[in-house]
């Protein structure tokens, strides 16, 4: 990003050197020089590998490869980690028992369960979910706000204004207007920009909140993840990468081995 960034820290943690202690300093206190070198990567570069790190850090390497249905989506209830499965050559899969310790070393009691135990609960929730979004009022067709024809109207609006800008310009240069009726008009007219640009950043917010899909092609989607989780010819990998489209967490809790496992699905 051409930017030269010195005094992060001092000292060094290594044991063979005799030098200060490791210490990391505040952003605040970075030297930050810009423009110091050719541009190898502009800020929305960097920020959006910074975002694709975040992600992959967030799962164990065999959640990222899908070795197991709901890998990198099933959470403990208990303590908010992500669960481990298992197969050692059994029929089904496990849900290992989950043992994660806290951060004065108390360890989770999270009992394991059959994979397939969790699946029917989920297959049974994605179900009664698309039931639900079929028989609920239908109100995305009638609160629907054509935000692209707002952007697209503002826009037009800035090149009005833009225009104005220009004539006032040229009038000024004529000698029809004095300096401070210059100023002074050219400083509405740019507020007026300003006015209008903001309007635009609202319009863009609202057009990503506003969902463009309607109940019913809502629970088609929950209908068609549904009827591949028992097929044997989709792979894993795809069913995890079409459960994740819809589903944020699958949370479990076994607290009794006898217990049925209570699972709750956050849906997307």
């Amino acid at each position: 990003m051409g930017k030269i960034i010195t005094n992060k820290g001092e000292g060094s943690a290594h044991k063979n050197k005799k030098t200060k202690d490791l210490k990391y300093f505040d952003k605040e206190e970075w030297i930050v020089v810009e423009n110091c070198h050719e541009i190898l990567k502009s800020q929305e570069e960097h920020n959006e590998i910074l975002n694709k790190i975040k992600v992959r850090t967030k799962f164990h390497p065999a959640a990222r490869r899908g070795a197991f249905i709901f890998s990198g989506i099933l959470y403990c209830a208990k303590c908010s980690k992500s669960m481990q499965m298992q197969d050692k050559g059994i029929k089904e899969a496990l849900i290992k028992p989950c043992r994660k310790a806290d951060h004065v070393g108390n360890k989770c009691d999270n009992k394991g369960n059959k994979l397939s135990t969790v699946l029917e609960a989920v297959k049974y929730l994605l179900k009664d979910e698309a039931i639900r979004l079929k028989t609920e009022e239908e109100t995305t067709g009638m609160n629907f706000v054509d935000y692209n024809k707002l952007i697209a109207t503002t826009e037009d609006k800035i090149q009005k204004v833009n225009k104005a800008i220009s004539r006032i310009k040229d009038m000024y240069e004529e000698g029809d207007y004095d300096k401070e009726e210059y100023l002074d008009r050219l400083n509405k007219r740019k507020s007026d920009i300003n006015k209008l640009e903001a309007e635009i950043v609202d319009y863009q917010l609202l057009l990503r909140k506003q969902s463009d899909l309607t109940n019913d092609q809502k629970a088609k989607r929950f209908e068609d993840v549904f009827s591949i989780l028992d097929s044997t010819s989709v792979e894993t990998e795809t069913k995890n990468s079409l459960l994740k489209e819809i589903i944020e967490k699958v949370i479990y809790i076994k607290n009794n081995n006898g217990d049925v496992p209570q699972v709750e699905v956050l849906f997307k």
